[in-house]
């Protein structure tokens, strides 16, 4: 309000808030500073505050200001030990956020501002080079939203403050909305994908908004205004603050055009990662590396913990119901808890871990999928075996997925052991479930399918809640899982999903 009617009492009323919360900050339950991404995100703001009322603080109320400051990035400092790998995660680029705002604005003054920045300038040249051209994320929109907050303001601290617009010379940020924006429910409430995700998701139109002021990209105008009011009730405070209005404010030109999208097919090579839109409906496959071949070929060959062991899973949105659902956030990455086969209750490599392993090796990464298209029809082609657990004994697993016109999907799974097990056909849902003889109807708002699974015999068909406990507490939706077992060596499941 200071900046926009900048009259004697808004600058005051922007004064006493400033300082109110620099006094917040030096209190010892203040606990942002005791975490990383926090510590940067104080800092950064305490920066932009500083430099905003520069011009009205008297000189004692800068040099109490300074030296608040000046232990806050002590603080950062300390966070971001240079012997940190982990540049392009969200731990790193928010408190690093911080600290380069500081050593721009203390350029001069501070005996380490001018090392900091090129200390960090050097580590972001690191982050550029794992972004792949085509846009590709590895992990859930929450995490799309908290990484690219962080990474859209380091771009425009080196643009302000440095004169480079790296904007323009990494071609992934021209893409990068593009992967949301194919990631979107229908009903744009949510983010569709696979990674530890919470799949309720807002908060991050100003990205959007900033990325077409800096591209003049159409597509991501056209979202940044899709996402602009979407409620943030239901999502994680982290990823929607109301700081994110001033963002609005500031790089929404809404002189830009946009260009909304139609049905489509999209494919993001990079992480192996199909996206099939059909009017109301969304359909999503994944299968490759775990952070996509680009920041494997960088170096990072695990999952950065936020993975899941979940190639060739699909994910299913219709209407208003996420009718083939997967287990949003938690501190367990389990196949069983995905669309997939399970053998004797145990799945991909990862499987039953915290985090997903900082190392895997090339050999356990299966291939991309392969995509067919014949007129409205889609027919993707997994081949999974090399993505589990070698004790199991998997010599073959085929996936098989074809998608109709009207979004209905037709599935089969082909699959093959070294010895006779358990093998369990997975499918989790938010609908109602009512078994119909053989069948499944699943409805919710917006949605009312028939899910079958061609009948063998000696198949056991059961139905029950999930079994998992939430990471956090405003996503913790259990929905139904609908499992299929045999007891043998080989064996192919056929089902389909049919809308109606």
């Amino acid at each position: 309000m200071a900046q926009l009617q900048p009259t004697t009492k808004h600058t005051a009323w922007a004064k006493r808030t400033y300082f109110a919360y620099l006094r917040e900050t030096a209190q010892p339950d203040f606990g942002p500073l005791g975490i990383d991404t926090q510590s940067g995100e104080v800092l950064y703001l305490l920066c932009v505050g500083y430099d905003w009322l520069h011009g009205a603080m008297a000189p004692r109320e800068r040099t109490r200001a300074q030296k608040r400051l000046w232990e806050v990035a002590a603080i950062c400092r300390r966070h971001l030990d240079p012997a940190r790998r982990d540049y392009a995660q969200a731990h790193y680029l928010g408190c690093g956020l911080g600290l380069l705002a500081f050593a721009f604005l203390f350029w001069d003054e501070h005996p380490f501002a001018q090392s900091w920045a090129a200390e960090l300038r050097g580590a972001f040249a690191r982050v550029l080079a794992m972004l792949p051209a085509d846009g590709f994320f590895p992990h859930g929109i929450n995490l799309w939203t908290y990484e690219h907050g962080f990474l859209h303001r380091w771009l425009e601290l080196f643009r302000q403050c440095a004169d480079e617009d790296l904007w323009k010379a990494t071609p992934y940020f021209a893409a990068a909305s593009r992967f949301r924006a194919a990631a979107t429910s229908p009903d744009e409430t949510c983010g569709v994908t696979f990674g530890d995700p919470q799949y309720r998701v807002v908060g991050d139109s100003w990205c959007h908004l900033l990325t077409a002021n800096r591209l003049g990209d159409a597509s991501a105008q056209a979202l940044g205004e899709r996402l602009l009011n979407q409620p943030p009730q239901g999502t994680d405070h982290r990823h929607a603050p109301p700081r994110r209005r001033v963002y609005e404010l500031l790089w929404h030109r809404p002189a830009v055009r946009g260009r909304s999208p139609a049905d489509e097919i999209v494919t993001f090579q990079d992480g192996g990662q199909v996206f099939v839109r059909r009017s109301d409906t969304l359909i999503t496959l994944r299968c490759g590396a775990p952070l996509g071949r680009q920041r494997r070929a960088a170096g990072e060959v695990g999952g950065y913990g936020h993975s899941d062991p979940c190639n060739g899973a699909v994910l299913v949105w219709r209407g208003g119901t996420f009718v083939g659902s997967g287990p949003g956030p938690l501190y367990r990455r389990d196949t069983a808890l995905h669309n997939l086969v399970t053998i004797d209750g145990r799945g991909q490599i990862g499987d039953s871990c915290v985090w997903f392993p900082d190392l895997l090796e090339e050999r356990f990464i299966p291939p991309e999928p392969v995509v067919r298209r014949r007129g409205d029809t889609v027919r993707i082609t997994c081949e999974l075996a090399a993505a589990y657990l070698p004790q199991l004994g998997v010599r073959r697993h085929t996936r098989v997925i074809v998608i109709a016109g009207d979004g209905s999907l037709r599935g089969e799974d082909e699959i093959e052991l070294a010895a006779e097990a358990e093998i369990t056909w997975h499918w989790h849902t938010r609908a109602k479930v009512k078994p119909m003889g053989g069948d499944f109807d699943l409805s919710g708002p917006g949605c009312r399918a028939r899910l079958g699974i061609e009948p063998e015999t000696g198949t056991q068909l059961r139905v029950q809640p999930e079994r998992f406990v939430a990471a956090y507490p405003h996503e913790g939706t259990v929905g139904l899982e609908i499992m299929a077992t045999r007891a043998v060596r080989r064996t192919v499941f056929r089902w389909t999903l049919a809308f109606v």
